[in-house]
C-alpha cells in the first residue's frame, strides 16, 4: 500500500509542473511596451552618453519608448571612462 501511495503522490507531483511547462511553451512571450535606464556614478555629475550622445550628467533616468540595446559611457575629468 505505501508504494503505490509513493507512486501516486509522485505523478500528482508532476502532472502540474508539466502542465505549466507546456501551457508556457504555448504561450507567446512577452515583451515591455516601454523601456528606461537609471544611470548612476559615484562621485556624481558623470557626463553620461547614450550611442554616442551626451544625454546629461549622472544620476539620470533615460527613457525610451520601446525596448533597446545601447552603448552608453560615462566620463568625468580625472577619472577613468567607463563603458
Amino acid at each position: 500500500m505505501k508504494i503505490i501511495g509513493k507512486k501516486t503522490f509522485v505523478v500528482i507531483s508532476i502532472t502540474p509542473i508539466l502542465l505549466i511547462t507546456m501551457i508556457s511553451l504555448l504561450s507567446p512571450p512577452t515583451y515591455a511596451n516601454s523601456c528606461q535606464a537609471f544611470i548612476s556614478s559615484t562621485p556624481t555629475g558623470a557626463d553620461v552618453f547614450v550611442d554616442g550622445r551626451l544625454i546629461g550628467q549622472s544620476p539620470i533616468l533615460h527613457w525610451v519608448g520601446v525596448p533597446f540595446e545601447a552603448d552608453i559611457r560615462l566620463e568625468m575629468e580625472g577619472f577613468e571612462t567607463w563603458t
